[in-house]
């Protein structure tokens, strides 16, 4: 998959918030570095890829999506299982 290819793919799946799950890391990075799930989604929605997509262990394609909005750089690492986009971590 090229980077471009991601990003059309995770934009579209996106477009549907019930599409996207947290795991319980990126839940808990979230809260730390105070990042909501609209500034999660704005990322995977409108955000350039930073990094990858690479094939893991697991058998899903993960790239990391970078966007700044509103004076905050938001990256969010996502994996793209099926038709649903599993939120990795968030940073």
């Amino acid at each position: 998959m090229t980077p471009a290819e991601a990003r059309q793919r995770i934009a579209a799946l996106a477009g549907d918030s019930a599409n996207v799950v947290l795991s319980l890391h990126a839940k808990s990075r979230m809260r730390k570095r105070n990042i909501t799930l609209l500034e999660v989604l704005n990322t995977l929605r409108k955000g350039a890829i930073a990094e990858g997509p690479a094939f893991d262990l697991q058998g899903c394609w993960r790239c990391t999506m970078r966007r700044f909005a509103a004076g905050e750089d938001v990256s969010v690492t996502v994996a793209i299982r099926d038709s649903t986009l599993v939120i990795v971590t968030a940073y």
